[in-house]
């Protein structure tokens, strides 16, 4: 595993939560999203560990307990989908920013590793079948909102 020796308590926290606050958002950017995307949620950042083992960012992420967030997710999708949505832009700015100058070899990792959350979360909708139909995909808020993430995290 990396060090995180270059990262400080309080930078690795921000970077771990931004995933969180990020796919809480996803969650929210589509009416219909629902907490029943929070499985969708933890299975894919449970993936990220193999995808990335070496990762000192992953492994944090892992240690936080991803399955231990629903009630902070559950908290979080109560309130304004727009106030949520700019707190995930301003988390995962923040993040990469931090990483880009903490170390930036794991930048593009950063990022692969949020769009992978997001996506899940996103075709979660369209599995489950809540725009009406299994396999309906990703909604146009929901890509809209991606792009939004992608944009801030350059």
């Amino acid at each position: 595993m990396r060090q995180m020796a270059n990262f400080t308590e309080a930078d690795m926290a921000a970077v771990v939560e931004s995933f969180y606050t990020a796919a809480t958002a996803m969650m929210a950017a589509e009416q219909g999203g629902t907490r029943r995307e929070f499985p969708v949620m933890v299975a894919a950042m449970n993936e990220l560990g193999s995808q990335y083992p070496d990762s000192a960012i992953v492994q944090a992420l892992l240690a936080s307990n991803p399955g231990s967030r629903q009630a902070q997710v559950e908290s979080a999708l109560t309130g304004s989908t727009g106030a949520l949505q700019d707190a995930a832009l301003a988390a995962v700015k923040h993040a990469a920013q931090v990483i880009a100058s903490v170390s930036p070899d794991e930048t593009a990792m950063y990022q692969d590793a949020v769009l992978h959350v997001l996506d899940k979360v996103a075709d979660a909708a369209g599995e489950l079948g809540y725009f009406g139909s299994e396999g309906a995909g990703v909604s146009e808020g929901e890509a809209k909102f991606l792009d939004l993430i992608k944009a801030a995290m350059q």
